[in-house]
């Protein structure tokens, strides 16, 4: 049986290939490629005081390992991008996956901290598109009516993947083996296990992409209609599985504290919480009113952490300051919906690229901050994010063509 034999939009298409087993296969992807950029990106703030007893770093060296990685994350960000749209989502995406998780295993054969800090700033800056390409793909392979609830819903793993690193540090962390080797004058313990284990998602990541098929709107963007066409097939039928239909459109210190690492885990539980929350009513209310109403509050919230004497009170408005950050994923919505096929990518790279711009100087800020002056940074920055959103988003939306508003 044929479903339809008019020709139809390459959006239209999509719509009809549905969203079932192929949509749930790919956003789970992309959601394990955001854990495996988190744990080579950020697993160096867990490897940095279990190393620093065998590294023998100093407390300026140890800064310098963990804004490191940022530096990598910046530089490579929009590279990525541009490759993405130039050679595709999947294949870069495998590239990026693969010789990632190869350099960071290598860092933990490190001999001092000097080698570990060059391999981890070399793996960062070969994942650093990957959080772009896996959001890329997966907009473009699900109906336009599930793709804001599908990509601000698996935006929200980046909000758990410190605990999820948390978590599998737990069990590692705290082993007493170290072993003796000889030719590299180092002792394998805990924290290098721990690297090789931070590399394990972006090898399952890169093994299950290999099965997964490419962006169908990259394809058509670059002429490839029979392929594109393909794909639709493929995800029809993975959606439709049991249905005798088919799909034919003409179109196409030396120790971590547990409880600290727990911790970790409980605030990005509570925020991917809040971010299904939010993918709930984004639709109802819009993007860009979310991102007003999210920063302001979580503004106001930090500014009352210091001005209100009870401490239970002032401990919830620090919870609620900390889910500014899921306007991370109502951000890279709005980039996804803005931008055309060919920029998609690189327009979702300049905006990751900016945010870790301002978390690389952020960093250096509030550590000058916490010597000088501690409560001057919560107002400092509430104030900030309370109101520049608002400002930048307004001046955006009545910049912005009349026909791309209502994305917003």
């Amino acid at each position: 049986m044929v479903v339809s034999e008019d020709k139809v939009t390459l959006e239209v298409a999509l719509n009809k290939a549905g969203f079932g087993l192929y949509s749930y296969l790919i956003a789970s992807l992309s959601g394990l490629v955001i854990i495996s950029v988190a744990c080579i990106a950020y697993g160096t703030t867990i490897i940095i005081p279990t190393s620093a007893c065998e590294l023998k770093t100093t407390t300026a060296q140890r800064g310098i390992l963990a804004a490191t990685p940022l530096v990598g994350l910046i530089i490579g960000a929009i590279l990525w991008g541009y490759l993405t749209d130039v050679f595709g989502r999947r294949f870069t995406l495998l590239i990026s996956l693969l010789s990632s998780a190869t350099v960071n295993a290598l860092a933990s054969l490190s001999v001092n901290w000097v080698m570990l800090m060059i391999l981890q700033f070399t793996a960062t800056l070969l994942a650093s598109g990957q959080y772009s390409q896996a959001m890329t793909i997966l907009s473009e392979s699900v109906p336009m009516a599930k793709r804001n609830i599908v990509v601000i819903l698996v935006g929200s793993i980046f909000l758990l993947a410190q605990g999820i690193m948390a978590v599998l540090a737990i069990p590692i962390i705290p082993l007493t083996f170290s072993y003796e080797l000889p030719s590299l004058g180092i002792y394998w313990n805990s924290w290098r296990t721990l690297l090789l284990v931070y590399s394990a998602p972006s090898i399952i990541s890169a093994i299950w992409l290999y099965f997964m098929c490419e962006s169908p709107k990259f394809l058509y963007s670059k002429g490839r209609n029979i392929e594109a066409l393909d794909v639709l097939k493929k995800i029809y039928r993975l959606n439709h599985l049991g249905k005798k239909e088919e799909f034919e459109p003409d179109a196409v210190p030396c120790s971590l504290n547990v409880t600290s690492l727990l911790m970790v885990l409980g605030v990005g539980a509570m925020q991917s919480v809040v971010n299904a929350l939010i993918s709930l009513v984004v639709d109802r209310f819009g993007r860009r009113n979310m991102v007003m109403f999210v920063t302001s509050l979580c503004g106001v919230c930090g500014v009352l952490v210091n001005l209100i004497p009870n401490a239970i009170t002032s401990a919830v408005m620090f919870m609620v300051f900390l889910n500014g950050i899921v306007t991370y994923g109502l951000y890279t919505a709005i980039s996804v919906a803005l931008f055309p096929t060919y920029l998609r990518a690189t327009a979702v790279a300049f905006t990751m690229t900016g945010t870790r711009i301002a978390s690389f100087a952020s960093i250096q800020i509030l550590n000058a901050l916490l010597e000088t002056n501690c409560e001057g940074g919560f107002y400092v920055y509430s104030v900030l994010f309370a109101c520049k959103d608002a400002f930048i988003l307004n001046c955006f939306y009545f910049l912005t063509p009349d026909a791309k508003r209502r994305v917003l």
